[in-house]
């Protein structure tokens, strides 16, 4: 698989498994040995530890939107630049926050994958 390929398939997590919570295509997206970084507690390997990640993303954030600020490919890597909005569940208040997320894909999968947040927090931020 190529750059293109591999972007095609980053583009399908954050706009069908995220945005659209079709959280089964996760199967073909993700390597079963899949690796998150850093580790969540509880998320685990795999497809089925990255759809218990968005399932509690959405829980948290039930109408979250992920919009592709920009998204570059080298390699088997690929680089996306994030926003995320949503309504905080438990507070009813609306977050937005930066994100970036790297991602190392072979044949078609993701295989491994780093998330930085920057919620630009200080001592007073909400805890999002």
């Amino acid at each position: 698989m190529g750059t293109a390929e591999n972007k095609a398939v980053q583009r399908r997590i954050i706009d069908e498994v995220i945005n659209r919570k079709k959280l089964d295509l996760a199967d073909e997206l993700f390597s079963e040995d899949h690796e998150l970084h850093p580790e969540a507690p509880g998320v685990g390997r795999g497809p089925e530890g990255m759809k218990r990640a968005f399932a509690g993303l959405h829980e948290e954030f039930p109408d979250v939107r992920v919009k592709i600020e920009s998204i570059v490919a080298e390699g088997d890597m690929v680089a996306v630049r994030l926003t995320f909005s949503g309504t905080h569940a438990p507070t009813g208040e609306r977050a937005t926050w930066p994100e970036m997320v790297f991602a190392r894909f072979s044949e078609g999968k993701a295989v491994e994958s780093w998330e930085v947040t920057d919620t630009g927090r200080s001592w007073d931020s909400p805890p999002w």
